[in-house]
């Protein structure tokens, strides 16, 4: 048997905007992905660090890509 955690998708694909994520973690979600592109808007990835942080305590899981 395993555990299965659900993680939480950005809003959109285009990374210009948080999702809820309040809503996403009582949902269940224990982390915020990027889901597999990255967020090319610096203010946007700082913001959801400093949030996910401050105020839910859960991760943001970052799609690194050069």
């Amino acid at each position: 048997m395993v555990n299965v955690f659900p993680i939480a998708h950005h809003k959109g694909s285009a990374g210009e905007e948080l999702a809820a994520m309040g809503a996403m973690k009582a949902a269940g979600a224990v982390a915020f992905p990027t889901d597999g592109l990255p967020v090319m808007n610096a203010r946007v990835m700082r913001r959801a660090y400093g949030v996910s942080r401050a105020s839910y305590d859960l991760p943001v899981i970052q799609h690194c890509e050069d």
